[in-house]
């Protein structure tokens, strides 16, 4: 009598950790260790999504593929980007000339400028464009309530740091609510 073939026990896969559920709508600043853990943390990164422009944008002399975001701001982040894109009539002159091409950052893990505060752009909710033309603290940047880019964000429920009374950002994008 032949004997069955003995089976190997099959080694299971190591799961990538679940990122835990996406907020029902733009959370606020003082949720946001509670709601995504430490920033500083190698786990963090399960709340990161990578979002492709349409249009060419630079940060000095690099070029920008794609801009790291919480995946909570994803969705609204690439309608955003739509609604610029198709405003310009897809024309990277158009965004250029709007300064829209020039990038100043995302994903980083730090303080706020100036605070002992963890900064939005340390959960991934904070984006900065043309830093250079719209500093810290300046009322009158390039950026205005009127341009196309602080409009479309808005729309998909971003908050403009130039609309800060005390301190003017007006480079600043940020998916979460200041509380």
């Amino acid at each position: 009598m032949a004997k069955a073939p003995v089976q190997k026990p099959v080694a299971k896969p190591i799961a990538k950790p679940a990122a835990p559920a996406i907020p029902p709508s733009r959370p606020l600043q003082s949720e946001c260790l509670k709601l995504f853990g430490n920033p500083s943390r190698p786990q963090f990164g399960v709340h990161i999504e990578h979002v492709q422009p349409p249009w060419q944008m630079r940060m000095g002399d690099l070029d920008i593929h794609f801009l790291k975001v919480n995946r909570c701001a994803a969705p609204s982040l690439e309608l955003v980007l739509k609604d610029i894109w198709e405003s310009c009539g897809k024309s990277q002159a158009k965004i250029e000339a709007l300064h829209i091409d020039r990038f100043s950052g995302d994903w980083v893990v730090r303080q706020m400028r100036g605070g002992s505060m963890t900064s939005m752009h340390a959960y991934a909710l904070a984006l900065d464009f043309d830093a250079g033309e719209n500093q810290l603290g300046q009322h009158h940047g390039f950026f205005k309530s009127v341009s196309l880019i602080v409009q479309c964000f808005e729309k998909h429920g971003w908050i403009w740091g130039g609309r800060w009374e005390d301190r003017p950002d007006p480079m600043h994008f940020q998916f979460a609510t200041v509380d």
